[in-house]
């Protein structure tokens, strides 16, 4: 087994090392960091408005792989995430990503994620909270659909 991306340098492993998630950069400099799951990632490396702004004035390269993964394929799988969704995607093509907020009956968010199509009836989702309300909802929601869900997290 490998041992876990540190924050603490080899030759000071004795001390308390503080766990990071490994597909996140690491930076010494940065004081500001966050808890992700079972790990600590980097909260900003410049500033929280900055970087807020990346995705409209720059560029903004995010890390999902973490995240938890569902493929949904069949006829209606575009109509399933549409049904969950605060989205609606007339012009959506394979090959693209698209985000996704999910809602509840009652209009709060319950998550969010990354819908890419790979296929005209083929999608995958990655979120953690987002996949874990599809899943439910595609089992246990009023509406069924005629597709099928599959979590492909490890693939």
């Amino acid at each position: 087994m490998s041992e876990p991306n540190t924050a603490v340098p080899a030759s000071n492993r004795e001390q308390k090392a503080v766990p990071v998630a490994p597909n996140v950069p690491v930076d010494p400099s940065v004081n500001t960091w966050s808890r992700f799951i079972t790990t600590f990632e980097v909260s900003e490396f410049t500033d929280w408005i900055d970087e807020s702004l990346s995705w409209k004035k720059t560029c903004y390269i995010g890390d999902w792989s973490p995240l938890l993964k569902m493929r949904v394929r069949g006829p209606d799988s575009k109509e399933f995430f549409e049904y969950l969704s605060t989205n609606h995607w007339p012009s959506f093509q394979s090959n693209q990503a698209k985000h996704a907020v999910f809602y509840r009956d009652n209009g709060t968010i319950i998550g969010e994620g990354v819908l890419m199509m790979l296929g005209h009836d083929d999608f995958i989702f990655t979120s953690v909270p987002g996949v874990t309300w599809a899943v439910y909802q595609f089992h246990h929601g009023n509406r069924k659909f005629n597709a099928t869900v599959d979590i492909v997290s490890d693939d």
